[in-house]
């Protein structure tokens, strides 16, 4: 029953609006290309990527900001990256991107008899999404000490960078949710539960 619900999801073009979505089976080689890496790599073809594929070369861009700042491994645990993602999407009123965030970030948090440091690192993850919400806009608390070490900076303000550009482009061109509208709230819930767990499958990975 949830399955079915979250094919539009797992679809991006019937939630595109105002630019004219490219199918796959019409997608020429270097959207082809980008469609089948982020698919391989992101889990599924998400939205705010697919809704680029008018221009191949926004596509891969805007493909290679959060493939390098969300999914390539380095130094920060993707936990905190989809802390931040939705601490920026939050600040910017995309509900769109807070949901979808929200719910992976919810999959990825350890449960009730996780060890003592899978619980520190989800201490971390929420110090780094407040010092975000309490500069009001984003970008880092204003006259406080930044929760994590100098050399994960790079990876994090990349994440906020990437999702402040990415949630003005869904809030103009995608629906304000990947579920259909008029939901209703138990379905919604475990619907947002299965999309959470089929994200987290690829964010574990490497």
């Amino acid at each position: 029953m949830v399955i079915p619900l979250l094919r539009p999801a797992l679809r991006p073009l019937a939630q595109i609006r105002r630019v004219a979505p490219v199918r796959p089976a019409d997608a020429g080689q270097e959207v082809a290309r980008v469609y089948a890496e982020v698919e391989r790599e992101f889990g599924l073809l998400a939205p705010p990527i697919g809704l680029h594929a008018p221009s191949p070369a926004v596509l891969a861009a805007s493909w290679v900001m959060l493939r390098e700042t969300m999914v390539a491994a380095g130094r920060v645990d993707r936990a905190v990256k989809e802390a931040v993602a939705v601490a920026v999407s939050e600040a910017n009123a995309c509900p769109f991107c807070t949901e979808v965030h929200g719910a992976t970030l919810a999959a990825l948090r350890p449960g009730p008899g996780a060890s003592a440091g899978a619980r520190a690192a989800a201490g971390r993850e929420r110090e780094v999404a407040d010092w975000l919400r309490e500069a009001g806009d984003g970008a880092g608390g204003r006259g406080a000490r930044p929760p994590f070490p100098a050399d994960r900076t790079p990876e994090l303000v990349g994440v906020a960078v990437t999702f402040h550009y990415l949630n003005r482009m869904v809030n103009l061109f995608l629906e304000e949710s990947p579920l259909p509208a008029g939901l209703p709230a138990p379905a919604r819930s475990a619907a947002t539960a299965v999309l959470g767990r089929l994200m987290r499958r690829s964010a574990r990975g490497t």
